[in-house]
């Protein structure tokens, strides 16, 4: 089997950003986030030691709080921008042919060709418009459903990838990632 797909920048930063907060380190940083601004607003508090001041930073500290997943998403948006910005991910947005073979499931793309063995796919999640596949190395494939011909192929490329590395389609955004 066979298939084409092309992905963009704001897709995958889409993609990404739905779905990252969900997971456990999303939610772990953005309590670590409010954690650290408390802390260095105490220590502004205690540095200053005036009682304007001292309105003002709590005044600040409940703007932040209630603004906190708006900031830190808007940092992670542009974090994600950078990272996909780069060189080295060129490839990532250019047109992937992605073809079985008996290693693993091989992808081209005009900058590059790889192979992904089949005992490095962590697992198969089909999520709403997109198959996402994440594998030991830390690349991941993110597959639009839109890409496949018929519904048939899709169920039997998914299919294939089950049989060959016995991992189980999931229907929600890995917790890890």
């Amino acid at each position: 089997m066979e298939i084409e797909f092309k992905i963009s920048k704001d897709e995958l930063i889409v993609f990404n950003m739905k779905y990252i907060v969900n997971t456990k380190t999303y939610k772990q940083q953005i309590r670590a986030y409010a954690v650290l601004a408390f802390f260095i607003l105490l220590g502004l508090m205690i540095l200053l030691r005036s009682t304007l001041y001292t309105v003002t930073i709590i005044i600040m500290y409940i703007i932040f709080f209630f603004f906190r997943k708006k900031i830190f998403n808007r940092s992670l948006r542009r974090r994600f921008l950078r990272i996909y910005g780069t060189n080295k991910l060129t490839d990532t947005f250019e047109t992937t042919h992605l073809k079985f073979i008996e290693k693993g499931i091989k992808t081209n793309t005009r900058f590059s060709e790889k192979i992904h063995n089949w005992n490095s796919i962590k697992g198969l999640y089909l999520l709403e418009q997109y198959i996402f596949i994440p594998t030991m190395n830390g690349e991941s494939l993110v597959i639009p459903i839109l890409s496949f011909s018929s519904m048939d192929d899709k169920k039997l490329f998914l299919d294939t990838i089950i049989k060959n590395t016995n991992l189980e389609l999931k229907y929600s955004y890995p917790d890890s990632v």
